[in-house]
């Protein structure tokens, strides 16, 4: 895991001073769910009191719509979003074996499918997916994205950078390169190291050419 991904491995919840800060794309707790704010709108003062901020977001593990009127006065909360890569070493379901960059065992993640409630079709194909290739015996990485005390696997691929079964495979290389699901972009230099983002980016540069 290079210096790129590791820099994305810490996610906090930041108190920023002001809304000024605060745009579309933001990512704040909304709710108490982290989320991407899809829609900001601000009210002034008026007779009924103090402004406020209407925020319409997308949580950023389930897909789901949060909104919240919040006041202008009280400091939004920013969350630092996330997103490791690590290889599979082991499954004892639903808990993901998962081996670091430093070497070192990671037992905390589950399987996309879990929990249960939360978990989307997608996720559920995506779970399939990861356990079928460790019983094939197949080298699997995972992408984990991580924020407050939550981390989710959102993409898996093997040793031939193959996406697995989490949607189509359109819909899952569309996932990583714009973020649309989970609002976690790549970035620029991500997207040529899987071979399948690669080509799809390609794919999609010289059509639009």
């Amino acid at each position: 895991q290079d210096p790129a991904w590791r820099a994305m491995c810490t996610p906090h919840v930041t108190h920023v001073p002001s809304w000024q800060g605060v745009q579309q794309g933001s990512h704040l707790l909304v709710n108490d769910r982290p989320c991407r704010v899809m829609e900001l709108a601000f009210s002034k003062r008026g007779k009924c009191g103090r402004p406020r901020a209407r925020v319409l977001g997308r949580d950023i593990f389930t897909g789901k719509t949060v909104e919240a009127i919040l006041l202008q006065c009280v400091p939004p909360q920013m969350v630092q979003v996330s997103r490791c890569k690590y290889t599979v070493l082991d499954l004892s379901t639903p808990i993901l074996s998962l081996l670091t960059a430093e070497g070192t065992a990671k037992e905390d993640v589950n399987l996309p499918s879990f929990p249960a409630a939360q978990a989307t079709e997608a996720d559920r194909r995506r779970a399939a997916q990861i356990e079928a290739w460790l019983q094939e015996g197949t080298t699997v990485e995972v992408a984990v994205v991580g924020a407050v005390d939550e981390e989710k696997v959102v993409g898996a691929w093997d040793a031939d950078g193959e996406f697995g079964a989490g949607g189509s495979r359109a819909e899952e290389v569309e996932a990583w390169l714009t973020g649309a699901r989970f609002a976690v972009p790549l970035g620029a230099e991500e997207t040529t190291r899987i071979p399948a983002v690669a080509a799809a980016a390609a794919g999609a540069a010289a059509a639009a050419a």
